[in-house]
């Protein structure tokens, strides 16, 4: 249990917010780590730059629909590596002094797509854990929060809480 970067509460517990299938659960979970990597990915835009690309590793990175995801919300590539083990191989790569060569090149590219659902259920979700992280109501992210809201997407939190809020949009998220 417990919520990470950027929110830092130790306390949370996750649970669903409205009905649904085994998978459209499933694939909640999925976008809820994909929206939790987009706050943070705001909050470092509001320091520097915005990354050209994203790179995905490990055994989470295998699953095709959370790179897909993380293209179309932070609206850049995703590589995603063929090495499950890459905190260890890039561990040794720094300790060997970088050698060219040790790391071989990304296996595949997600681009980024313009999915309008999916943003409103990010501004939804935003919307939701506003409380949960600050009873106060001022989030701990800072801006990240208030950059907008479900509305203004052309959505009503009635039509984000149903099942069919989470379609699987592709074939291939069909395969979560």
């Amino acid at each position: 249990a417990g919520l990470a970067s950027p929110f830092w509460r130790p306390d949370f517990e996750s649970r669903f917010v409205g009905e649904g299938t085994d998978l459209q659960q499933c694939r909640a979970v999925l976008e809820s780590v994909a929206f939790l990597i987009k706050v943070n990915l705001d909050e470092m835009d509001r320091h520097r730059a915005a990354p050209a690309r994203l790179i995905a590793s490990g055994a989470l990175a295998e699953n095709r629909l959370l790179c897909r995801l993380l293209a179309c919300l932070s609206e850049s590539p995703v590589d995603r590596g063929s090495d499950r083990e890459a905190t260890s191989r890039g561990l040794a790569c720094l300790v060997a002094g970088m050698p060219a060569g040790f790391l071989g090149p990304p296996v595949e590219r997600f681009e980024p797509e313009h999915e309008p659902r999916l943003l409103a259920r990010y501004l939804k979700w935003l919307e939701l854990m506003r409380p949960e992280i600050d009873p106060g109501g001022e989030c701990s992210c800072g801006n990240t929060c208030r950059r907008g809201r479900a509305d203004e997407v052309g959505e009503t939190r009635e039509s984000l809480l149903t099942p069919d809020a989470l379609p699987l949009d592709k074939e291939e998220d069909r395969a979560v």
